[in-house]
C-alpha cells in the first residue's frame, strides 16, 4: 500500500525511524534560504520542526534506539550535532 504523507514541500535526505513509525528529513525554510530538520509522525500524520537553524542542517539520521537524531550543521564550520526526541517523537 502507498499513501500519501505530505503535499507541498521539498523534502531532502529522508530517513525512517528504527521503528518504523517516523520519518526524518531536511526540508528548505522560505524565510531563511536554508534548510531544517523536521519529522514526521506517520501514524498521527504530524509534521514537527525539530531545528530552528539560521544555518545550513541537513543529512539527518536516527539514533539506532530511535531516541535522537544526528544531523550535520553549518553552525560555523560543517559539524555533527545531536538532538535528543522527546518519548513521542517530538523535539
Amino acid at each position: 500500500l502507498i499513501d500519501t504523507i505530505a503535499t507541498g514541500k521539498q523534502f531532502r535526505d529522508i530517513c525512517l525511524s528504527p521503528d518504523g513509525t517516523k520519518l526524518v528529513y531536511a526540508a528548505n525554510d522560505p524565510v531563511t534560504g536554508t534548510d531544517d530538520i523536521w519529522t514526521i509522525d506517520l501514524n498521527r500524520r504530524v509534521s514537527m520542526r525539530a531545528t530552528f537553524s539560521k544555518e545550513m542542517d541537513v543529512w539527518p539520521i536516527w539514533s539506532p534506539d530511535g531516541n535522537s537524531i544526528i544531523y550535520t550543521s553549518q553552525a560555523g564550520k560543517w559539524s555533527l550535532y545531536r538532538k535528543k526526541m522527546s518519548v513521542d517523537g517530538d523535539g
